[in-house]
């Protein structure tokens, strides 16, 4: 899932938080994952406070059962190699469906290693890949929400 709209600063990247705008657009791809019945064993984001802050209000969509404390780590940074990324994805254990909240160009890189597509990711789009084993090419990508 890449994260909300967020604000435009001419500051440091790290600290733009969510718009209104980015936090409504998380909260109707969230319903999304209610409507479709979806559940989360793992949520990963990337340290940057838009994204924890979309991680926080997909938790909050969600209910009462997201009992998943996300984890938060630098290989969901908008810099951050894909085939790292992947490697560490590969390395879950006893985890069916994982949520990670990243940015771009993270995200459509992930998305294209795994499923072979390039698909553009707007803000607070979330894509959907069954990925029976985790690998390059080894992904089918279901939807984006």
């Amino acid at each position: 899932m890449r994260h909300g709209d967020a604000e435009f600063s001419m500051g440091a990247d790290f600290d733009r938080r969510l718009t209104s705008r980015g936090e409504e657009e998380v909260r109707r791809c969230a319903m999304q994952l209610v409507a479709r019945e979806v559940t989360v064993d793992a949520i990963f984001c990337s340290p940057l406070v838009r994204a924890m802050e979309t991680t926080q209000l997909v938790r909050e969509t969600v209910g009462p059962g997201a009992t998943v404390e996300p984890s938060v780590t630098q290989l969901l940074v908008p810099e951050a190699d894909p085939g790292e990324t992947l490697v560490f994805l590969d390395e879950l254990r006893g985890v069916d469906q994982v949520l990670a909240v990243t940015h771009q160009p993270l995200v459509s890189r992930l998305i294209q290693l795994l499923t072979g597509e390039r698909i553009g990711m707007g803000t607070a789009n979330l894509a959907m890949i069954d990925c029976p084993v985790v690998g390059k090419g080894c992904g089918v990508l279901e939807c984006v929400i």
